[in-house]
């Protein structure tokens, strides 16, 4: 990568069961507010854009996501979920979070 990505899904996925239990799709991911955004640097800085995050090389930040309140009783039940990111090219990265976070 010479710019960084362009994230146009986050998934949070059973690691039992492999199913999604939680979806975010370019339009969720291009609609969130900026105070959902937690920039570390002020440079380099995570952003929406049309297409879902914007994200540089190099930059970090927390990206709060809303929880659909149809997803939140099966979370609830997990004590970790992968978070899974997937930029427009198809790379996806996966990470084991535990599910309260």
């Amino acid at each position: 990568d010479t710019y960084g990505s362009f994230v146009e899904k986050v998934a949070l996925i059973n690691p039992t069961t492999h199913h999604p239990v939680a979806v975010w799709g370019p339009k969720q991911l291009a609609g969130l507010p900026s105070r959902a955004i937690h920039n570390t640097y002020y440079f380099q800085r995570i952003a929406t854009g049309p297409w879902g995050l914007v994200v540089p090389l190099s930059a970090q930040a927390t990206v709060a996501l809303p929880i659909p309140a149809q997803d939140a009783p099966r979370l609830q039940k997990l004590s970790h979920v992968t978070v899974v990111v997937e930029d427009v090219s198809g790379l996806k990265w996966h990470v084991s979070v535990p599910a309260g976070q």
